[in-house]
Order: C-alpha cells, then sequence, then structure tokens
C-alpha cells in the first residue's frame, strides 16, 4: 500500500464502508471522497484527512503517510530519508514525497525536506552521477545556482529528471553532460529541489 488511495481503499474494506457510508460517517462531499479515490495526486485538506480517519477509526499520519505517528517522529528524528525510483515520483504529491514511506530508505545527518532519488541513466556521468546512485534532494530548496543538480518535471510529458543548471546570458538552463541532448530553459521545468548529497551506488 505505497499510496493514501490504497491505504483509503484498504480501511474502507476493512470496515466494509461503501462510498456512500464514508460520505456519510465522514462530513466530506461525495465530489470530494470520489476524486481522492480516483485521483493519487489530489491535494488533501487536514481537516478532510481528519474527518476521513476519525470516521474509519484509523491513525490519520498513518492514512496519509504509511507511517504511524510513533514511527514517523522517530524517523524524523533519526534522519531517516525515502529513496524513490524516478518512475515512482509521479504517482504522489510532491510536497509529501520525503513523509511518505517508500519502502526504501537512507539516512542523513542533513536537515532540509529531504528525498532520495536513484539516477535512472548516465547522463550527468560527467558531474558524478552514475546509474543506481542515489541522490539526496531538498524540495524545500528550489532556487538554482549555476552548475547545482536539480530534480525537475519537464512540462508537456510531466517526465521527471535529474539535470544541470547552467547560467548564461538568457538566464538558467538545464542541461546534462551530453550535449547532443540540447538544453531546456528553466521557464519550461518544474523545479522540485535541489541536490544536496550524493550517495554511491554500492552494488558496483
Amino acid at each position: 500500500m505505497t499510496s493514501f488511495r490504497d491505504r483509503l481503499e484498504y480501511m474502507m474494506k476493512e470496515r466494509g464502508y461503501k462510498q456512500a457510508d464514508l460520505v456519510r460517517k465522514s462530513g466530506i462531499s461525495k465530489a470530494v471522497i470520489s476524486v481522492l479515490l480516483s485521483d493519487p495526486l489530489k491535494d488533501l485538506r487536514v481537516s478532510s484527512l481528519l474527518s476521513i480517519a476519525k470516521a474509519l477509526g484509523c491513525d490519520p499520519l498513518w492514512l496519509y503517510t504509511g507511517k504511524e505517528s510513533g514511527t514517523y517522529v522517530t524517523d524524523t528524528n533519526l534522519g531517516k530519508v525515502p529513496v524513490w525510483e524516478m518512475s515512482e515520483l509521479g504517482k504522489h504529491p510532491s510536497d509529501a514525497l520525503s513523509t511518505l514511506d517508500s519502502g526504501r530508505h537512507i539516512f542523513s545527518e542533513l536537515d532540509g525536506q529531504l528525498i532520495g532519488v536513484v539516477a535512472n541513466d548516465d547522463n550527468l556521468a560527467g558531474s558524478g552521477i552514475k546509474t543506481g546512485d542515489i541522490c539526496v534532494i531538498d524540495l524545500a530548496d528550489r532556487a538554482p545556482s549555476h552548475e547545482d543538480i536539480l530534480l525537475v518535471q519537464l512540462g508537456d510529458n510531466k517526465q521527471h529528471r535529474l539535470l544541470k543548471a547552467l547560467d548564461g546570458l538568457s538566464g538558467i538552463s538545464l542541461v546534462t553532460d551530453d550535449q547532443r541532448l540540447g538544453t531546456v530553459p528553466i521557464k519550461d521545468a518544474i523545479v522540485y529541489g535541489r541536490m544536496v548529497e550524493l550517495r554511491r551506488d554500492v552494488k558496483e
């Protein structure tokens, strides 16, 4: 159960609730419940989360993140950082990625809204990043500087990539170390965060 929707459906099944039951018991509108069950990226208000968790009789933090409240606090104090494959990033709200349980983790002493992202190509090999390396990204740091490595979502295709920022005459562009792949103006991308630490693939 990797997403909020998965856990919501699981708890509804456990309680024997249909959608109409959850609407009645939580006081949340049918339209909102319907969207939450169909769109895993839908933003969720805290008040709605608390009402749904109360109706289902479960821990609201577990319902949203997959972690029990006590575990969440412990993990935060220990510097536990969830590690995501690039293909998983589009399945969850971006602002929740650092709080969710990805099933894999590393530990970091750095502060910030941290996630680990596994590099899925060698396009930044010249910058020292190879396939399988874990790039620690601070989702709270979205202001790029020259030669920063950024986690971005590219425009229309919503593809997630690790790219390098280059500051030129026309402003910041995003590139790889393979010049054949061209450049992307930063205005055509959504910046998720900046790399603050690199962990080598230990399987090398």
